[in-house]
């Protein structure tokens, strides 16, 4: 008995490791710091996979900078996965008074407004608390919870931030069948991890944009 025992746990423990060695090889482990200049107070430096692409995009005008990290190829993840990012101060009402509000010990909480109060007790809202190297702030995952279940989409709503400015954006994390069928199929647990990655830095002025291609008349 007490081999059968033994031999249990020793299975139980091989069948934990490869599962957490399929995880890690669903999504790309090689990271590379890249550094984005989305405007005054949103000069960041992110930790990315190093497969991804990163765009970044700023105006000197006044128009708000931003990119977007893209992923293809993702095995459980049809299409390419993007993760948005865009600067806006930090007292607008989507950041301080949208999915979450800010808590009495200087962090963030869920907004417990009727809509929200709702999405949980359907069981479908989630609430992550983004720390960084020198800033805080927020992420709320909303599953679907109408239309057609084959289309139905976990989102994660975000803003991390820094004083006067906080990093914010939305992006889809995969289809609630999918993750029903497999956790692995959740892009979640990577969004979160890459933005708690996100590290403002001092202002510098941006990189030019490229000039629009001329063609000859």
């Amino acid at each position: 008995m007490k081999r059968l025992v033994a031999c249990l746990l020793t299975c139980a423990c091989a069948l934990g490791a490869s599962g957490k060695t399929a995880v890690e090889t669903l999504f790309p482990e090689a990271r590379v710091t890249t550094v984005a200049n989305f405007g005054p107070g949103c000069r960041i430096r992110i930790a990315r996979p190093e497969a991804s692409e990163f765009s970044i995009g700023y105006r000197p005008e006044g128009e708000r900078g931003g990119g977007a990290l893209i992923l293809r190829g993702l095995r459980l993840f049809p299409g390419e996965w993007i993760l948005g990012l865009s600067c806006y101060p930090s007292d607008e009402e989507h950041v301080r008074n949208g999915w979450a509000v800010p808590a009495s010990n200087g962090g963030w909480r869920s907004n417990d407004n009727e809509s929200s109060l709702e999405m949980v007790r359907l069981n479908a809202l989630s609430f992550h608390d983004l720390i960084s190297v020198n800033a805080r702030g927020w992420a709320v995952s909303v599953d679907d919870t109408t239309g057609d279940e084959r289309f139905r989409q976990r989102t994660l709503f975000y803003c991390i931030v820094h004083g006067p400015k906080a990093i914010c954006g939305n992006n889809d994390m995969g289809y609630l069948r999918d993750i029903r069928r497999d956790r692995r199929a959740d892009m979640t647990p990577q969004a979160i991890r890459l933005l708690r990655s996100i590290e403002f830095l001092e202002d510098a002025p941006p990189e030019p944009l490229p000039e629009p291609a001329r063609h000859p008349r």
